[in-house]
């Protein structure tokens, strides 16, 4: 029977080619995915996110920077714990260590002409000791290495020259400094360096975030844990993982893949949706065919086996193919994130196994799923009624086929309303869990369309009857549709796909964006904000130069960090939280004060908003404990339990001054200016409050080309997929067109019968697929604001819309005419 399923393939190869299309692209977009996520793995694992060796060093040591939470889990703290002089001391004192020296990276950054920084937002520019760039090695070509405090060494990259003067700009402010030396190291391409005396780096930078160790032969890892036994030892090929510096490199050695996880899970979920409805219309199609081996004696068994076997050889062949063609799908997504500034610049791609497997594995089980209820079904018939029931459909869809939508439908409801309990209810955890709950609906709501796919189509045929009485081709294409409605719904399901998962890609963005700047704008009281070039930050000395210019009121510096809430002796996750300047704060923003005063808030304690002060059952007035950045414990007391919103403004604030040091990268993110005066603030980067609101609206749309790029592949693969699908049935028609013109229909009364048909299936895509959208945003909506409210915007939705419909007219009615041309063309009649 194998034998038998492959010639039938064989035999009618062009007619599977949908099926062979659908299921290679389906395989392709899996295994890329997939192959993407493990080449970011790969490079997070390996180090590869460093643009430092330190070779130069025998061991490199620094503090660990994770910490156990309440559930025993290892967290990563926002900021590397820094080593004290005692630790340091205590190396030095270590047998066979014949030096040690600290490594202290702080921005430093060259102010080239006009103003304008050498580094911008993708390359940061850091400062370090020259006993650093010993360690790397750094090539010195030209001067020598800095003496003095004020002097520097650049990278022939900066356009400097020896003994130029130039201009560095830090957390602490700019100062003037002579370059001693120009060089260049093999990290030149990915980080702008500088280097600068231990000391002048210890005094900008502080306490040193790593030790390079110089020993003598013999020394091993463990007579450095004997002195310091809380110490990570690295050495080898380990040292290359130490300093990542760049925060958005950092942020994805940590785990943050989690944006190309979910593309992977997406391409998933649509490939296997895609795969099963071409399939089972490809299956469908063939009635007759199954029905003929029925009546000549062939088996149930027989027939099953004839069926899933033709399905296993497409898996196995498309997805075999879709692996190789992933490979160049996923470098060409790297290319992409890379160019983008995603990820490093020096990410190779990696190919393991698993994309293969997985890829392949798609292929097979959605194909061999697809075929085994038609198979099923088909194997059912008494060889005497096979040729009767060949081409008649059911009246009405199988009972449990409905009592299993009904099960979807119930299931997706139960995520809607417990995402609405949830979020009412208060805390960090129920605003995290809220939105993930309405998303889990999605899938739900999709699969309850597509069992429920007779009685949409059904609905939409109620809703079109008018036209059946006036129009033939209206009238043929209903009752075409009415014989088929199997067909119809197979068609309609990957535009209601591409519908469905475009709105939902494309408008939760949308609509994050769109909660966040109602709550900020409601929130933001300050007149004008100062702003660094790049979005860089801005150096500490800038605020006190703001609040000595006449006219200004009041000025508050801010920079974005994380704390660590204790409860007992581990903390349970990091919160988002805000240095600031406690006097001049409540000036700068309304948040409404549930229990404490704003005046009570200054260095000595911190404001909570109220779903922290409910997770942890924090009251205004008490003593608590939390982590710094850096791990460091801190006691503070709650002055404030501030109103927070659906979407936080800031889940915890603390003096700026207080945390600075404890942050690698200090520089203020922005300052809000209260003033009768703003002419008074030249030089600066400012902007009044509608415009920063502005800006602030467009850094937080600035990826959405990111989701575009999202939507045009998964989408644009459910478009194709439904191409195919409209294609063969197109294809597949060519007997019932040759009828329709012997009896004497006209080219456009087929045609006006496909677009017809067409036009219904477009319509029960874009109503379906908008309307799971819909339910699921408009409940996300909800989560994040209180309000009910749906975050279409017109534009983008037309959009999707008129993709669908170019997707009906290509799949359908181009082919049909084809088709139609064809058959005409043969005829001796014509």
């Amino acid at each position: 029977m194998i034998v038998m399923a492959w010639r039938s393939l064989r035999a009618r190869w062009t007619s599977a080619v949908a099926s062979v299309v659908a299921v290679l692209l389906g395989s392709a977009l899996s295994a890329a995915a997939l192959i993407v996520g493990q080449s970011v793995e790969h490079v997070a694992s390996e180090g590869a996110l460093s643009t430092w060796n330190l070779r130069g060093a025998d061991f490199v040591v620094k503090l660990s920077d994770e910490v156990r939470t309440t559930s025993g889990l290892a967290l990563r703290l926002p900021e590397q714990p820094r080593l004290k002089p005692s630790q340091l001391d205590k190396l030095r004192s270590a047998r066979g260590v014949r030096s040690v020296t600290g490594e202290i990276p702080f921005p430093a950054y060259v102010v080239g002409v006009g103003g304008k920084l050498v580094g911008d937002a993708r390359h940061r520019s850091w400062g370090h000791p020259w006993s650093t760039a010993l360690a790397e090695p750094f090539t010195l070509a030209e001067g020598r290495e800095p003496r003095a405090d004020d002097e520097v060494v650049l990278s022939r990259i900066d356009g400097k020259r020896v003994g130029d003067t130039v201009t560095i700009m830090t957390a602490s402010g700019e100062q003037r400094v002579r370059v001693s030396g120009i060089g260049s190291w093999q990290g030149n391409e990915h980080e702008h360096a500088l280097f600068f005396t231990a000391s002048a780096a210890a005094r900008t930078g502080g306490d040193p975030i790593m030790a390079l160790l110089r020993v003598d032969p013999g020394t091993s890892a463990e007579h450095i844990r004997e002195v310091l036994p809380e110490a990570v030892v690295l050495q080898g090929e380990a040292k290359s993982k130490a300093l990542v510096l760049d925060p958005g490199q950092a942020e994805l050695a940590s785990g943050a893949g989690t944006f190309l996880g979910a593309i992977s899970l997406l391409a998933l979920t649509i490939a296997v949706f895609v795969i099963a409805s071409t399939l089972s219309v490809s299956v469908m199609r063939r009635r007759r065919e199954l029905a003929l081996l029925r009546t000549v004696g062939a088996s149930p068994g027989r027939v099953r086996v004839l069926v899933l076997g033709e399905a296993a050889f497409l898996g196995l062949a498309a997805g075999a193919v879709g692996g190789a063609v992933g490979v160049g799908l996923a470098d060409l997504a790297l290319g992409f994130f890379v160019a983008q500034g995603m990820l490093p610049g020096h990410i190779g791609i990696v190919v393991g196994v698993e994309p293969y497997v997985v890829g392949a594995g798609v292929a097979v089980v959605a194909a061999v799923a697809a075929g085994v209820l038609p198979a099923w079904r088909a194997a059912r018939v008494p060889p005497g009624e096979a040729m009767r029931t060949a081409d008649v459909q059911p009246a009405a869809p199988p009972r449990r086929r409905l009592v299993w939508g009904a099960v979807n439908l119930v299931f997706a409801a139960g995520c809607l309303i417990s995402g609405v309990v949830v979020g009412n209810a208060g805390g960090t955890m129920a605003t995290r869990s809220a939105p993930v709950l309405m998303f889990l609906a999605a899938p739900s709501l999709l699969l309850a369309a597509v069992l429920f796919g007779h009685k949409i189509v059904s609905g939409v045929l109620v809703v079109l009857s008018p036209l059946r009485g006036k129009v033939f081709s209206a009238y043929f294409g209903d009752r075409e549709i009415r014989g088929d409605l199997k067909r119809s719904v197979g068609v309609a399901t990957p535009l209601t796909l591409m519908v469905a998962f475009a709105c939902l890609i494309l408008f939760q963005d949308a609509a994050t964006s769109e909660a966040k700047s109602r709550a900020y704008d409601q929130r933001l009281t300050a007149d004008f904000v100062v702003s660094g070039v790049e979005h860089l930050g801005l150096p500490g000395s800038v605020v006190e130069q703001v609040r000595r210019t006449p006219g200004v009121r009041a000025a508050s510096a801010t920079v974005s960090t994380g704390l660590l809430p204790l409860d007992g002796d581990a903390p349970r996750t990091v919160v988002d939280a805000l240095g600031v300047d406690p006097a001049a704060m409540p000036l700068m923003f309304d948040l409404p004060a549930r229990s404490g005063d704003w005046k009570d808030f200054d260095g000595d304690s911190i404001a909570v908003s109220q779903a922290i002060a409910q997770d942890y059952q924090w009251q205004a007035g008490q003593r608590v404990s939390f982590l710094l950045p850096d791990g460091t414990p801190r006691g503070a007391r709650v002055a404030v339990v501030y109103e927070s919103g659906s979407v936080a403004f800031a889940s915890m604030m603390i003096a700026r001054d207080v945390v600075r040091p404890h942050l690698v990268e200090p520089l203020d993110s922005g300052i809000y200016v209260r003033t009768d005066a703003p002419g008074a603030l030249t030089g600066l980067n400012v902007f009044s409050r509608s415009d920063h609101l502005a800006d602030v609206a467009r850094q937080s749309s600035g990826d959405n080309w990111i989701l575009y790029a999202v939507v045009a592949v998964i989408a644009g693969y459910a478009g194709i997929a439904a191409i195919t699908v409209l294609t063969g049935s197109a294809a597949s028609r060519r007997r019932g067109f040759v009828l329709l013109r012997l009896a004497g229909a006209r080219t456009a009364h087929v045609l006006g019968a496909v677009g017809y048909e067409v036009a219904v299936t477009v319509i029960t895509g874009v109503l379906t697929g908008s309307a799971v959208a819909a339910v699921v945003l408009a409940g996300y909506g909800y989560a994040l604001t209180g309000d009910v409210w749906l975050p279409f915007p017109p534009g983008p939705y037309l959009v999707v819309c008129a993709a669908a419909v170019v997707v009906g007219v290509l799949g359908g009615l181009l082919p049909a005419r084809i088709a139609v041309r064809t058959t005409v063309r043969d005829q001796p009649w014509r």
